[in-house]
């Protein structure tokens, strides 16, 4: 590579983050005619060009330890045998329409995402995506495979498309039926998580749950006078009074926790982008030893919290997001959604 000068740099760091120089200013539309770390025909970069992120930005410190020279440190990827996906690029801020998890979050956190559960890609419902017909399997789009199914019997969720929501199906439960993923080992004294739900509760005359495990974490739950509550651990949450959620209206609920956090642990609660403001007990250090277990379409803790109405999407990362990031996972959902 002696005609664009790379390989006359003096250190494998200054070479690679050269090599990425260049294949940036290939992505622009530019002409390499310069080496020295000018990789175009007027060292002016076009950010305008359709593949530009406008919520990324280089980060050496997001290289391998093998490429970036240091020792390893807590600012290294620790992804030490090559690049991640969306490495070295890092999200720096908001935006209003991110198309994608990979667009809303830094590149490291998406190999903390442990389930997905897409209800607009047809091809996650097993056995197919056919109108009011029973889904015995909602495939994980993640790298984990947590797929969801049913607990056996009769009790399945059906796929909904005869009224789409934004253009999209989305799955339909009737009150009486859940999905399960066991084993779950990742919740098991989890000590940060983050979960988004898309859903849309039917019936309010009845109590609903959402999610949750068999002891009582990572619950969303609607009671029946619309009031709604989200729990990192059976004793603390966040909630919205009476009257927060109506019939046949589709929401966004949002719960992040991280237990780790210097001094007191820390949950967050939000419905379609708002903070919770009522806040009751103290969130544990960590989840529920021996949990093990995760319920979508019902309160895994309370036996009679099954939910009536559709669930759109379910994104969860065992990982407690930050601020910017949660918001942009928020607003792919809600663009996507129309909520």
């Amino acid at each position: 590579m002696a005609a664009n000068g790379i390989s006359t740099l003096s250190t494998k760091q200054l070479r690679q983050v050269a090599k990425l120089d260049i294949a940036q200013a290939k992505r622009k539309g530019q002409t390499i005619t310069e080496g020295g770390g000018t990789w175009s025909t007027n060292g002016i970069d076009d950010d305008t060009k359709p593949y530009y992120k406008p919520n990324n930005t280089y980060d050496i410190t997001a290289l391998p330890d093998t490429y970036n020279g240091n020792l390893p440190g807590a600012d290294d990827n620790p992804n030490t045998d090559g690049l991640l996906p969306k490495r070295p690029w890092v999200a720096v801020g908001a935006i209003a329409a991110p198309e994608s998890i990979s667009e809303s979050i830094d590149g490291a956190t998406l190999t903390s995402l442990q389930i997905w559960y897409d209800g607009a890609d047809t091809s996650t419902y097993i056995p197919n995506a056919t109108d009011e017909g029973q889904i015995t399997q909602w495939t994980d789009k993640s790298n984990f495979a947590h797929n969801a199914n049913p607990n056996g019997g009769s009790a399945k969720p059906t796929y909904e498309n005869t009224v789409l929501q934004n253009g999209y199906g989305y799955l339909e439960f009737d009150g009486n039926d859940e999905l399960s993923v066991n084993p779950f080992t990742a919740l098991d004294g989890a000590t940060a998580w983050s979960m988004f739900v898309v859903a849309n509760v039917t019936d309010l005359t009845t109590d609903s749950g959402l999610t949750g495990t068999e002891n009582g974490d990572f619950r969303i739950r609607i009671d029946a006078n619309g009031a709604t509550s989200l729990r990192a651990d059976p004793t603390a949450f966040v909630y919205a009074n009476a009257g927060a959620i109506a019939e046949n209206t589709w929401h966004l609920w949002s719960l992040i926790y991280d237990g780790s956090q210097t001094g007191t642990a820390r949950l967050v609660g939000r419905l379609d982008k708002t903070a919770l403001t009522n806040y009751t007990g103290t969130p544990a250090a960590s989840v529920t030893a021996g949990s093990g277990t995760m319920f979508i379409g019902r309160d895994g803790f309370d036996a009679d919290y099954y939910h009536d109405g559709y669930i759109a999407e379910v994104i969860m990362f065992n990982r407690a997001l930050n601020s910017t990031e949660y918001a942009n996972v928020e607003n792919y959902l809600s663009n996507k959604w129309g909520i």
